[in-house]
């Protein structure tokens, strides 16, 4: 077995930090302009916005207001909180889950599809039934279950909750603390999934 000593340790560690402070700064760097002869980035260009899709296994959170609050509080779920031992218990007891088939059950009205709906239009197709039983109802929707997951080269890899249900490439890496100095920057994978389960590259 041998050993390195004090003297030979110093050297490596100096040549290592070299190593890795000489990685070319551009690499590291993004929304960069480019260099004459290639692409410049047009900022002029407006890129589509992402709107989810309803789909089987979402959790909605749907809470119900109108004139009467008694009313409206049969389609609340009466639920205390200070019962529930978690927050990931509490909104699965107060939520919606959507079924197989997109459904969703709401009290009186009974089963609504709204798989391929977005939260919106959800809204809008639970206010229209609503209308029968409350006065001037209002719908509060809420997708509890929009996560992201970031992998790889990051430096904090995991699951992450997003509260807007859409997120930019750049705000995601920002949430998993960037890209480590090994990442490919040139190379990087988004998987989604479609509103019939497939998985879209």
């Amino acid at each position: 077995m041998s050993f390195i000593s004090k003297k030979q340790a110093i050297p490596l560690i100096l040549i290592l930090f070299l190593s890795v402070s000489c990685v070319p700064t551009k690499k590291f760097l993004y929304y960069q302009n480019g260099s004459p002869g290639k692409a410049q980035i047009d900022s002029t260009i407006s890129l589509n916005t992402y709107i989810h899709k309803i789909s089987p296994n979402d959790l909605l959170t749907i809470y119900v207001s109108s004139s009467s609050p008694e009313a409206s509080s049969y389609f609340n779920p009466p639920i205390n909180h200070d019962n529930v031992p978690d927050a990931e218990t509490y909104k699965a007891l107060s939520g919606y889950l959507v079924d197989n088939n997109g459904d969703i059950s709401l009290p009186l009205v009974g089963k609504l599809n709204v798989k391929g709906l977005t939260t919106s239009e959800a809204r809008e197709l639970i206010k229209k039934h609503l209308e029968k039983y409350l006065i001037n109802p209002g719908i509060f929707i809420y997708l509890e279950n929009f996560k992201i997951v970031m992998l790889g080269e990051v430096s904090k890899p995991g699951v992450y909750v997003v509260g807007n249900e859409q997120v930019t490439l750049s705000e995601a890496l920002a949430m998993a603390g960037d890209m480590t100095v090994f990442g490919k920057r040139t190379d990087v994978l988004i998987v989604r999934e479609s509103i019939n389960g497939n998985k879209e590259y």
